[in-house]
């Protein structure tokens, strides 16, 4: 270990366990300091043996070996620092929640944050032992303080439930107005594709051959596309007589009705 890194970690800054001859594959100066920094992050003595390639038991054997002073003093450090770390998370989760999705319609479109009001009464407790622990009095005051907690968890309960309950409102119906919108566009979009498909139809059916003067195609229901049935069907404008003049130049066939008004004008 070089001593830039024993200053930038005074945590590392410890004498190994002295060995006789050190193996290679055995818990050589490296691996103490390691184990010692893995376990300053971790807090868990398997994981920090398993980060130097080494066993938990063979740690706790070289922790109780002779010369292991500074190296035991090292491992309780590390264990602080890491159980001061897993305080600094509680606070946070317990200050902040912990976000959890909300769905809608198979999607993601917010969060909440839910809170641990348990882990707020022990950090609580244990930082203000004075106000929530219970006071000098013993029982009546324990008593006291058991009942304030349980008006401030409902009073709590209550704001956080109704504030979720606002949140999730706001964001589905944001996600609602999102959709619509989308949905429009791809409407309007749909519609100016079919509108230009139809213009270019009617006009290849309009079109006449310059040696016959015949339409150069003629509709047939039988083998027509869906979307030459769907523009029969809008061109016909519902029966109207423009609609009707373009279908017969278009060489559509005539509508059931108006085959019927024309066989009843004959008559």
């Amino acid at each position: 270990m070089t001593d830039q890194q024993r200053q930038t970690d005074p945590l590392l800054d410890f004498t190994p366990v002295p060995k006789k001859y050190y193996r290679h594959d055995g818990w050589t100066p490296e691996r103490q300091h390691g184990f010692i920094k893995a376990l300053a992050e971790c807090g868990s003595v398997v994981e920090a043996a398993r980060h130097v390639g080494m066993s938990f038991g063979t740690a706790y054997t070289l922790r109780n070996e002779t010369g292991a002073e500074e190296f035991s003093s090292a491992w309780d450090a590390a264990i602080a620092k890491a159980t001061n770390r897993i305080h600094d998370v509680l606070v946070d989760h317990a200050v902040n929640g912990a976000a959890e999705p909300i769905m809608y319609g198979g999607e993601q479109v917010g969060e909440f944050r839910r809170y641990n009001y348990r882990m707020m009464m022990w950090l609580l407790r244990h930082h203000q032992p004075e106000k929530f622990s219970g006071g000098a009095n013993g029982g009546t005051d324990s008593a006291l303080s058991r009942h304030r907690m349980k008006l401030l968890k409902e009073q709590w309960y209550e704001e956080w439930q109704a504030e979720g309950e606002a949140r999730g409102k706001r964001l589905i119906n944001e996600h609602r107005e999102e959709t619509a919108q989308r949905q429009k566009e791809h409407d309007e979009r749909f519609h100016a594709k079919i509108n230009d498909m139809r213009q270019k139809m009617i006009a290849y059916y309009v079109a006449k051959d310059p040696a016959t003067g015949e339409p150069r195609k003629r509709f047939n229901p039988k083998g027509a596309s869906p979307m030459e049935l769907l523009i029969y069907d809008e061109v016909s404008g519902g029966g109207a007589s423009e609609g009707k003049e373009l279908r017969e130049e278009m060489g559509f066939p005539p509508r059931e009705g108006e085959m019927d008004s024309g066989e009843n004008s004959e008559e």
